[in-house]
């Protein structure tokens, strides 16, 4: 048997000059949310497919624009508690195959200077340091290994690269080092940024 929770939540709106980097829609933790803020026509109800008999419900805020950020939510039934926030011009969701037009790069930031399509070269400069991304034939193909060395905590934003010509032969190991990527005139990039609570 179903049993029916209702609760009053006071909240206080942040002002629209505080939602300056992708961090600060962490903050909505709801649709309604997200609706109560940005207002009901920039904010979406979707599907977004992860394979194709795996998908979820999930909120799009700005659709098909060069601000979207789609809401993973753990509670499909209310569409609230965060479970990570995907940032990238491209989305595999139900409305997006219905889109004919194009959609202009993402220009969401992250505080520490990621963006949608920084270089590989950019993002070890940013880190300081090297470190590995699965390769392409691996489950988590060009997915950055989520460990926290460096000045990027991987594990809280999750990076999946994309590549220009990756016919090199260095692309086929289990874990590849960015540094060795670069050494090969790898032409990498981010696609998909992944903001965990």
């Amino acid at each position: 048997v179903p049993l029916y929770v209702f609760s009053l939540k006071k909240r206080e709106l942040p002002r629209a000059d505080q939602i300056r980097y992708a961090e600060d829609l962490l903050e909505f933790d709801s649709h309604d949310f997200l609706i109560s803020f940005f207002g009901k026509e920039n904010v979406k109800e979707d599907v977004y497919n992860f394979s194709d008999k795996q998908f979820k419900k999930c909120s799009v805020l700005f659709p098909n624009t060069s601000k979207q950020a789609t809401f993973i939510w753990k509670n499909e039934g209310t569409l609230s508690e965060i479970s990570y926030i995907l940032i990238s011009g491209i989305l595999p969701t139900a409305s997006v195959m219905q889109f004919s037009s194009s959609v202009r790069e993402n220009r969401w930031t992250l505080e520490n200077g990621i963006y949608s399509h920084i270089t590989l070269r950019e993002l070890v400069e940013l880190n300081g340091t090297d470190f590995e991304f699965y390769g392409k034939d691996s489950e988590f193909s060009y997915m950055v290994a989520p460990e926290s060395k460096g000045n990027i905590d991987f594990k809280k934003t999750g990076l999946v690269l994309g590549c220009f010509d990756c016919s090199s032969s260095l692309i086929k190991k289990k874990k590849i080092s960015a540094m060795n990527a670069l050494a090969q005139s790898l032409d990498m990039y981010v696609v998909y940024i992944m903001i965990m609570p």
